[in-house]
């Protein structure tokens, strides 16, 4: 009659400050003070893709998987 822990997503060395996900569930963005954003696969846990290079934290995040 609860929520049950799936995964524990580690990759941020500092404060996540957003996350949006998919339309579907299925996938997760990430993003921090660390200043990377992450894009999850949610079911496995795992990270697709890593986003680097921001000169400072990223504070915020949308996503759009609109097919049209």
């Amino acid at each position: 009659a609860g929520a049950e822990l799936v995964h524990s997503l580690n990759y941020h060395q500092r404060w996540v400050w957003d996350a949006a996900f998919s339309s579907d569930s299925g996938y997760l963005v990430t993003v921090s003070t660390d200043t990377r954003a992450a894009l999850w696969d949610v079911s496995k846990g795992e990270i697709i893709r890593e986003f680097k290079g921001h000169q400072k934290g990223v504070v915020c995040v949308a996503l759009n998987d609109a097919t049209n």
